[in-house]
């Protein structure tokens, strides 16, 4: 097999021969040697493994999530107000993004983890001031060999796309067709007459633990994501939303702790297109909260504890589009009636999303270095 020296983007793949290791700097050419040996020893670990396929939304998804969105997604503004880039100008919230690479070239060669960074830098030493993820503990044996064994796969991502690309389709919560164009349309049809919330509000909303952008840029309306500490994330947090709530346009409580209590605020939002209440607490109770927003196209319930009796609740949002309720509580009946009351919504039953997952809190998690 073709050894690596994947520790950084910049560094091209060669085979190690004398030359090549003799002409490297003493930690470069350690750096080749070990990550070499884990895609050896992987690759033995492989042969004994299951030849089925790495689902991707289901065990590559969640580990991108909860271990390198926080760095590597849009750019977006902190609770201090200053504004947040991906680092080394690579993104993982999105299939065209990850596929683009970093400001240094492609991270992902399908087929090959070996010349895979966004593998290789994850099999590194544990004080390598280049393994990823930056902050934390190192990525578990299982995890490393989650990623390997997708991209040696081929790098399948299903029907997912996450954020959309500069002429992609969003994955969810547009109109017209799925149409980006259309959706940018909608946002500023949905902006008349909508004032920007003052930084003071601002403020205060980001001390939920939130991180709040535009929708797009130089649009008043919100978007608002729970990406870091989501699992500790709770009811009280939520309340802290008050004063943005006339301009959220897209809301994720996301693998958070929240319930029925955090979708009262969530009524206030008339503006609301998106929603997605994944792996939350929330009931049938919630649903009773949402028939006032007029302007939800996209609902996400997966993996909460919602059931039949919910579901007549459903129809009366007119504009709805789309609809998540896979791994709930909802029966095959409940199904049938939800697709016959709501006929113009696209319902989901849960093969497209990843399977429930709660997220281990790490605060008392210390960082290496970098902060």
């Amino acid at each position: 097999m073709t050894f690596s020296t994947c520790s950084n983007p910049r560094l091209a793949t060669v085979a190690p021969r004398p030359t090549d290791l003799g002409s490297a700097s003493p930690r470069a050419a350690a750096r080749r040697i070990v990550v070499a040996l884990a895609c050896l020893a992987a690759s033995f670990v492989a042969g004994t493994a299951s030849a089925q396929n790495v689902d991707f939304e289901k065990e590559v998804l969640p580990i991108l999530e909860n271990r390198c969105t926080e760095c590597h997604r849009a750019a977006f503004q902190d609770a201090r107000g200053r504004t947040r880039r991906p680092k080394a100008d690579l993104r993982f919230d999105g299939k065209h993004w990850i596929l683009r690479g970093s400001g240094d070239g492609p991270v992902l060669v399908p087929g090959k983890p070996e010349q895979s960074s966004m593998y290789t830098m994850t099999v590194l030493p544990a004080d390598d001031l280049d393994i990823m993820p930056a902050k934390g503990d190192p990525l578990t044996k299982d995890q490393t060999e989650t990623l390997r064994r997708w991209i040696e796969q081929g790098a399948e991502f299903g029907d997912w796309i996450g954020e959309p690309g500069p002429t992609q389709t969003p994955a969810s919560g547009s109109s017209a067709g799925g149409d980006p164009r259309a959706l940018v349309k909608l946002y500023a049809e949905l902006a008349k007459g909508v004032d920007p919330v003052a930084d003071e509000a601002l403020e205060k909303a980001r001390a939920s633990g939130a991180a709040i952008t535009t929708v797009v840029p130089d649009s008043p309306l919100l978007r608002i994501d729970f990406v870091k500490d989501a699992a500790s994330i709770t009811d009280r947090d939520a309340k802290k939303l008050g004063p943005v709530v006339a301009n959220v346009a897209r809301l994720s409580f996301a693998r958070t702790k929240v319930g029925d209590a955090s979708v009262a605020i969530v009524q206030s939002m008339p503006k609301l297109v998106h929603l997605d209440l994944s792996r939350t607490k929330v009931t049938d109770a919630a649903l009773a909260a949402l028939e006032g927003l007029d302007e939800l196209r996209t609902l996400n319930l997966y993996g909460t504890g919602i059931t039949d009796a919910g579901i007549a609740r459903l129809p009366k949002l007119k504009r709805l589009e789309t609809v998540y309720v896979g791994e709930t509580e909802i029966t095959t009946a409940g199904l049938a009636a939800l697709r016959r009351l709501a006929p113009k919504a696209t319902v989901h039953t849960g093969a497209d999303l990843p399977s429930p997952e709660t997220p281990e809190e790490d605060a008392d998690r210390p960082g290496r270095r970098r902060g």
